[in-house]
């Protein structure tokens, strides 16, 4: 018996991937999903996009409040009758993706997490690299990898029981434009297993550098995802939770050195992150300091050593 799966989308104005997403769907045995379509879009585009799609599948359409991601996702549980849930961003899913996450879903009776792989649109590499199916009840096996992805919504699957549990707290971090993973950990901290899938069941696009985005800059993976990780020291070991932070401190520092090398002033070079936050939370962690040099460097500069650097690599 396979438990149903909520897939839950939300969609400002992505045409292109809600088309593909739901072909896909039209496709699958419908007793194995419902389909719940939060719309964000100004216009009555994607609401035009659903209606075509009626006679080929039940969708439980709703207008969203345009109060951003977080607050979707959020309504969309809350709207969703499934045993589990699987939010779709603007990724691509791929055929087949359905079928073999109800399959492992109902194989594991106690799972209450699943990370599920992909490759970018643009190429083969994973984003959890080469793995296989694996199931365990260790959580700080997932900070092997990006510890910003647990708030990747397309590769988490998760039970909905579970994802109620602290659902006022969630609200409260509306507009962090990290409530996905403060629900996720949430979740890592109560009892069940976690599992992976090691084969790609969607597509993801790269994001240009400096692309104007809410959701990616430093305030966000820099300051966000720290507050947010450190409510839940007792989900990770204080070694293991330390070193993941660090690791995306790294990895967010050289994207806002690079964005801005480049010329921009969005995205992780958005300057809207002050030293003082950045101290408050980083002071003892050794990358910060290595980096401190850097963040005070003239925008100039940087651009000018970036390009020299460019060139050699080349």
């Amino acid at each position: 018996m396979y438990p149903l799966l909520s897939i839950c989308i939300p969609t400002l104005s992505d045409v292109s991937s809600l088309k593909n997403n739901l072909d896909i769907l039209s496709n699958e045995n419908s007793s194995l999903i419902e389909i719940i379509v939060c719309d964000d879009c100004p216009t009555q585009e994607i609401l035009e996009i659903v209606e075509k799609y009626q006679s080929k599948l039940t969708i439980n359409y709703f207008r969203g409040k345009s109060e951003g991601l977080d607050s979707a996702l959020i309504r969309l549980i809350e709207s969703s009758s499934g045993e589990y849930i699987w939010w779709i961003g603007d990724d691509l899913l791929l055929p087949g993706s359905i079928k073999k996450i109800c399959q492992t879903l109902s194989l594991r009776n106690n799972l209450i997490f699943l990370w599920v792989n992909s490759h970018s649109i643009d190429d083969d590499k994973l984003t959890f690299g080469k793995i296989d199916d694996i199931f365990f009840d260790d959580r700080d096996l997932l900070l092997k990898h990006d510890i910003g992805l647990l708030g990747f919504i397309t590769a988490t699957i998760f039970r909905r029981e579970e994802s109620l549990v602290g659902m006022n707290e969630a609200k409260t971090h509306i507009g962090s434009s990290f409530t996905c993973l403060f629900i996720i950990l949430n979740i890592l901290s109560l009892k069940g297993q976690l599992g992976m899938i090691g084969d790609s069941c969607f597509k993801s696009r790269e994001k240009p550098s400096g692309e104007i985005r809410w959701y990616d800059q430093f305030q966000v993976f820099g300051i966000n995802l720290y507050d947010i990780v450190n409510e839940f020291d007792n989900v990770f070991t204080f070694r293991n939770r330390r070193k993941a932070l660090a690791n995306n401190l790294v990895k967010v520092l050289k994207a806002t050195l690079v964005e801005r090398a480049m010329g921009f002033n969005t995205g992780f070079a958005s300057k809207t992150v002050t030293t003082k936050s950045l101290f408050y939370r980083y002071y003892s962690f050794p990358q910060f300091w290595i980096f401190l040099p850097l963040i005070f460097t003239p925008t100039s500069l940087i651009s000018i050593v970036y390009k020299v650097y460019s060139f050699i690599k080349k």
